[in-house]
């Protein structure tokens, strides 16, 4: 998998917090745990995971 997990200061806030994904800001996708930043658990929807790991 390679996703980005962005530098705090690009997080919005529900992204921040651990409650939508870091690449797209969806809140309602099924997630995956992707990293941490300052001890918050970050996570990446599935869709936003697949198309990391084909390549596009």
């Amino acid at each position: 998998m390679s996703i980005t997990v962005p530098i705090p200061e690009q997080l919005n806030a529900p992204q921040a917090d651990g409650r939508a994904c870091v690449a797209c800001g969806s809140e309602t996708a099924a997630m995956r745990p992707v990293g941490d930043r300052a001890g918050v658990q970050l996570f990446a929807c599935v869709a936003c995971i697949d198309h990391a790991e084909d390549g596009r």
